[in-house]
């Protein structure tokens, strides 16, 4: 749909869908969202990954570097893949149809982390675990530069949280910033930097 429409499709480093995946189903433009993760082998990997796969742009998320608390997350002992603990075997049980899928359907991976983490492929971990073990947490302007440089075509930063790293956001060569309204409505907004923005 969104080829038809001409609309960006962007996965991410977390995406259960590989980036040679959705570069052989759409031909429209693409965007990456990388997470920066303390291997750096593996960072450069989807990079190299994206540009052999044509990806027309990647957004750095910045705004990883600690985790959010995800009080419902804790509160429901949600984990990925899920534990089975007395609570999720209830949930289970009284939906047949989610059970069903989950146990039938594809298993939970993250194969654009293949290779490089043993998280998601099998090993129940939190959310806010993964971020605060696997997550580079020392990531600063220089690492942004870097992988803008790596990149070498339409970049974005998400995450930016004032004007003045708007602006340093320009100094690097950032061509757009990107806001996402996670906390309401879940919308994207993109604010270009440069004439040229995607």
């Amino acid at each position: 749909a969104a080829e038809k429409f001409g609309v960006w499709f962007g996965i991410s480093s977390l995406a259960t869908h590989s980036i040679e995946e959705i570069a052989a189903l759409t031909g429209g433009p693409k965007l990456f969202q990388l997470y920066v993760h303390k291997d750096k082998g593996l960072n450069a990997s989807m990079i190299e990954r994206c540009q052999a796969a044509k990806f027309d742009a990647l957004a750095l998320t910045v705004d990883t570097i600690v985790s959010g608390k995800r009080e419902r997350c804790l509160r429901s002992g949600f984990t990925t893949p899920p534990r089975f603990t007395p609570s999720a075997l209830w949930s289970y049980a009284t939906r047949p149809r989610w059970t069903m899928d989950y146990v039938f359907g594809p298993k939970f991976r993250l194969p654009n982390l293949d290779g490089y983490v043993q998280e998601g492929t099998g090993r129940p971990v939190s959310i806010q675990d993964y971020f605060n073990t696997m997550l580079d947490t020392n990531m600063d302007w220089d690492t942004a530069a870097r992988i803008r440089q790596d990149w070498g075509g339409p970049f974005a930063l998400k995450g930016i949280m004032s004007v003045a790293d708007a602006r340093r956001a320009v100094e690097i060569g950032a061509d757009a910033i990107q806001f996402v309204d996670e906390a309401d409505s879940g919308d994207v907004i993109f604010i270009g930097l440069t004439p040229n923005c995607f």
